[in-house]
């Protein structure tokens, strides 16, 4: 492979990225892994783009800047509680997959000037990430 072939690649592999979260990002997770078969069925052994990983839907993971598709539990931080016995159920975070994918995508264009709205149903990290 050449130089432009693993570039090409590289694009490829982001312009799946986006236009799985574009067209798949807002339904429902019950919804998720139909759209998921979906896309692997369309696309065939390419996966469109991304070369997933054994049986994981497209929406377990993400593409680096090799242009690789890397699992979300990956970029988890290590979860260490200290907080008193009173803390309050707004003062704890533990962070999830869903908040780890908001926090990606959020940074991603927040590092670009680009403006974010956080949408998605309750309970998935909006307000503790705003």
């Amino acid at each position: 492979k050449g130089k432009g072939d693993v570039r090409v690649s590289q694009i490829e592999a982001l312009v799946a990225f986006a236009a799985v979260w574009a067209f798949g990002g807002p339904l429902l997770a019950a919804h998720r892994g139909r759209f998921s078969l979906w896309w692997r069925e369309a696309f065939g052994p390419s996966d469109g783009g991304l070369a997933l990983i054994g049986d994981c839907e497209v929406f377990d993971g993400f593409v680096d800047r090799t242009g690789k598709f890397v699992p979300w539990g990956g970029m988890m931080p290590q979860l260490f509680v200290s907080c008193s016995i009173n803390a309050g159920p707004g003062e704890v975070f533990v962070p999830t997959i869903e908040t780890t994918r908001l926090c990606f995508v959020s940074r991603t264009l927040l590092t670009r000037a680009s403006p974010v709205l956080l949408v998605g149903p309750p309970g998935n990290g909006k307000s503790a990430l705003a």
